[in-house]
């Protein structure tokens, strides 16, 4: 009898088969790479599996044993995004077609991906005037005329007025389709308040195959809420005629250089990084103008969200010659002390170490305002 018991028991864990995640991915590119690279992540646990894998006739096949969902990303081997965050469900194939422009068609059994598709059809079609004015916009993006400038002012206003009318669709269309697990996979990066919206999810939702993904989405979501408050508490110190707050950062010979040893001139803390292709672009005009002023004032790059070794190529490369720190990722981080959301970065602080000008962006105004302060 023990016998029979065992041999059943081993015949029943037999027929129980391990789980899978399927997809194959169809390149419907101007520029179809050999090989890819594939990220498969555990939202809930940061597991990453990560492979190289060749492409078969305008097509990639993907395929891991896993009782869990998992997000997956593809990107080519020169780091270009092909596949951005679809999620794989354990036995339930899909078929994603990616074109250009990041488009992306996803064909799969079940209803998780018929609501997805349902909720991306929706979206852009709330969003279809928006997208329109954003390309006017950029169609007259290199005009310098006075007319293309009245467009674009035109334009501009017109999206600010139009935005939080479609915002307040979606918001409406997300609240109604809350239930349905594919339309909330889609839905969530694109609503205003993600810790609010997860909360008030049916419990089935919150718990069934999108638990790993709400769990990570609403930490996330919690952490740049704090950041922004953080970043909020900086801006209140950050006035023009405020000290500039201090630091000490390790400088290209790996001595500490603090921005309060730079007093006497004029300095120009440019929070940029080797990876940001307009702090680059903004290379010439930068040595023109330190060229121009150096008696007056004093470059110092901090370099922002790159690897020590990228960051000393990069200056030696495009050839930087003013003064250089190395901003590294954790607690001796500055770019919370200055408030800084976008690259270039550039605050322009006075010689008794007082902030004159803060500046966000590659912006000609910028060195108008240097003419314009440098002049005096």
């Amino acid at each position: 009898m023990k016998k029979l018991l065992m041999c059943s028991l081993g015949l029943a864990a037999l027929s129980v088969q391990a789980q899978e995640l399927k997809a194959n991915v169809k390149l419907e590119l101007e520029n179809v790479p050999a090989k890819v690279i594939t990220y498969l992540i555990n939202d809930a646990t940061n597991e990453e599996i990560i492979d190289t894998l060749n492409v078969a006739n305008n097509a990639v096949s993907i395929q891991h044993k896993s009782d869990k969902a998992m997000t997956l990303y593809v990107i080519s081997t020169d780091r270009k995004s092909i596949v951005n965050q679809v999620l794989l469900i354990p036995d339930s194939p899909i078929t994603i077609t990616a074109k250009n422009g990041g488009v992306l068609k996803i064909d799969g059994e079940g209803n998780f991906y018929k609501d997805y598709e349902e909720a991306v059809g929706a979206i852009s079609e709330m969003r279809k005037e928006l997208s329109a004015l954003g390309s006017a916009y950029n169609d007259l993006r290199d005009d310098k005329s006075p007319e293309a400038e009245a467009k674009r002012k035109e334009i501009n206003d017109a999206y600010d007025a139009l935005e939080p009318k479609v915002m307040e669709k979606i918001e409406a269309y997300a609240k109604e389709n809350a239930n349905k697990e594919g339309a909330v996979y889609y839905l969530l990066p694109r609503i205003s308040n993600e810790v609010e919206y997860i909360d008030a999810l049916p419990s089935e939702v919150r718990n069934g195959i999108l638990e790993g993904y709400l769990t990570y989405s609403k930490k996330s979501a919690l952490a740049r809420q704090k950041r922004e408050e953080e970043r909020k508490k900086a801006e209140e110190k950050l006035q023009p005629g405020m000290m500039a707050p201090d630091f000490t950062l390790p400088d290209l010979n790996g001595k500490p250089l603090a921005l309060s040893d730079l007093r006497g001139k004029y300095v120009i803390l440019d929070f940029w990084g080797g990876w940001c292709i307009w702090c680059i672009r903004g290379v010439p005009k930068m040595k023109e103008y330190y060229a121009k002023y150096s008696d007056k004032m004093e470059i110092l790059g901090i370099d922002c969200n790159e690897k020590e070794e990228a960051w000393r190529k990069a200056v030696a490369k495009h050839e930087l010659p003013w003064k250089h720190v190395y901003n590294a990722k954790g607690e001796t981080d500055i770019t919370p002390m200055y408030a800084i959301q976008g690259y270039p970065t550039k605050a322009i602080i006075d010689p008794e170490g007082k902030i004159v000008k803060i500046i966000v962006g590659e912006d000609p105004k910028f060195y108008e305002y240097l003419d314009e302060l440098m002049g005096k």
